[in-house]
């Protein structure tokens, strides 16, 4: 075995701290990118629902099937006189 004079064991020690010191700190700037990337997703989620609300499809202009004429009184009634004077 090498045996280590005290200058080269308290720079090792040194070492060794310094190096316990830096995996914290990628452990800490890595849990700290994971929570920003959380964050932006959630907010693309909501900029993407706001979006939708702003200029997707209202539910006024859906045409819902259980009610396919609801709009188009004026087109059946005209339907209507056309056969009265036939």
């Amino acid at each position: 075995m090498i045996m280590l004079s005290a200058e080269y064991k308290a720079e090792l020690a040194k070492l060794q701290d310094e190096n316990k010191k830096l995996k914290d700190e990628i452990t800490r700037l890595r849990d700290e990118n994971e929570r920003k990337d959380l964050l932006i997703i959630h907010y693309i989620e909501q900029i993407q629902i706001a979006q939708h609300r702003k200029f997707g499809t209202s539910s006024e202009r859906t045409i819902i099937p259980e009610q396919p004429g609801l709009f188009n009184e004026a087109e059946t009634t005209e339907d209507n006189n056309v056969k009265e004077f036939e």
